[in-house]
């Protein structure tokens, strides 16, 4: 049986590499690093991170990265759900539905009598004086001043556009270059999108070939490449490959 984690492991030995070199050269978390290695993958917040994690993981080691995810997909399929059974409808029997009707009834029967006996005939009924209410005398309503209320300026739009066009697509954004703060990290699913304002912002891509770029609404398209790349888009000015 294929183990993504000894696999993993052997061959990062054989190479003399720890962890931390690994966390440098692909920006991967070392915890994430140790779980893949582990075969924790619970740990890793999601199967679409693990599966990024692996192909990236793998390719730095130079390791072709199929394996690894078509074994990932075994570990991690989700079992079938079990089919839900309707509870069995119980069926009253001929002597039960006349019991209820004989039931009902006689209910009706007590409530008749009820009536009558607090209810009274002719003689004992008391009549009402119903009063009829004062006419109403209608009123204009008040006038108001028209209120004028100002509308907020309608927002500009976004300066950075990332869609996921083509599959699956891992990022990592921080601001103001590689050592700033992490803004985001997640995984786009195909079809969806994330944006950002007008700030100095660096890229870690880990499928550039799966992402569109669209830079104040027009597209700016990525270098050709078949690996994680990084990106530093500035506030103002072109996309620079990193």
């Amino acid at each position: 049986m294929f183990r993504i984690g000894q696999t993993l492991r052997d061959v990062r030995e054989s190479r003399g590499l720890e962890l931390d070199d690994v966390e440098q050269a692909t920006m991967i978390r070392r915890r994430y690093l140790a779980a893949l290695e582990a075969e924790q993958f619970d740990v890793v917040p999601g199967k679409a991170y693990v599966q990024a994690f692996l192909r990236e993981y793998a390719e730095f080691l130079g390791l072709d990265p199929a394996p690894f995810l078509e074994q990932i997909e075994l570990e991690l399929e989700e079992p079938e759900p079990v089919p839900f059974a309707p509870p069995p409808v119980r069926r009253r029997s001929p002597e039960g539905r006349w019991l209820l009707a004989l039931g009902v009834l006689a209910g009706l029967a007590t409530a008749g009598l009820l009536a009558w006996k607090f209810g009274g005939g002719k003689e004992a009924g008391v009549p009402l004086t119903v009063r009829a209410a004062p006419p109403r005398t209608p009123t204009k309503p008040a006038h108001r001043a028209p209120s004028h209320v100002s509308r907020p300026a309608a927002p500009a739009g976004p300066h950075l556009r990332l869609t996921a066009a083509r599959g699956p697509v891992w990022l990592l954004v921080r601001r103001d270059g590689a050592d700033g703060p992490t803004i985001f990290e997640s995984t786009l699913q195909p079809g969806r999108s994330v944006s950002f304002g007008r700030r100095t912002l660096w890229i870690r891509i880990g499928a550039p070939w799966n992402l569109d770029v669209r830079l104040d609404g027009r597209p700016a398209g990525l270098p050709p490449t078949s690996r994680p790349a990084n990106v530093l888009v500035p506030a103002h000015g072109r996309i620079e490959v990193s």
